[in-house]
């Protein structure tokens, strides 16, 4: 079964259009280069997998769930 999200058409979970993480995010307060507090990330995959993922920044959380999204065969979702 399929619903309309933003005028895009997006399958359930059956359909492999639906992905679930669980998104951890951490200051470490001495982790950047200059000594300052600096952001750390971990996303989780919740399915059978449970991959897991650690990323130094935002940027590459957001580079990450761009490459899962586009890899699919329909075209990604973008924000609306």
């Amino acid at each position: 079964m399929a619903r309309t999200l933003k005028g895009r058409t997006v399958s359930n979970a059956s359909g492999d259009r639906s992905h679930t993480f669980l998104l951890r995010c951490w200051e470490e307060p001495d982790g950047g280069t200059d000594g300052q507090p600096v952001w750390r990330f971990s996303m989780t995959r919740i399915d059978r997998s449970r991959e897991r993922q650690g990323f130094a920044d935002l940027e590459a959380v957001v580079a990450y769930l761009r490459q899962i999204l586009t890899t699919q065969k329909n075209e990604p979702l973008t924000p609306g």
